[in-house]
């Protein structure tokens, strides 16, 4: 295993909480296909660029709340633009 994964993995066992018993699933497994492609072929690579720059702010873990809040962000615009 390399340098990269055992660092996301620390970071991981760190900070991560799963879901918790009881829990319903909603989303479509294409949607969790789509989210899952995603962070597999860019945003897993940006976080670890972003981890290793020069700026002490740039972690895993401020990477990772950005993108939460930017999906969050858009599916509040997407909700204002449906038409029910």
């Amino acid at each position: 295993m390399n340098d990269t994964v055992l660092m996301f993995d620390g970071f991981i066992n760190e900070c991560w909480t799963p879901m918790t018993e009881g829990y319903s699933p909603s989303m479509s497994e294409e949607a969790r296909r789509a989210i899952k492609s995603i962070y597999e072929e860019v945003l897993i690579h940006e976080a670890y660029q972003c981890n290793e720059d020069a700026d002490p702010d740039h972690t895993y873990e401020s990477y990772l709340n950005e993108c939460a809040q930017y999906m969050t962000e858009c599916m509040m615009r997407s909700a204002q633009n449906l038409k029910l």
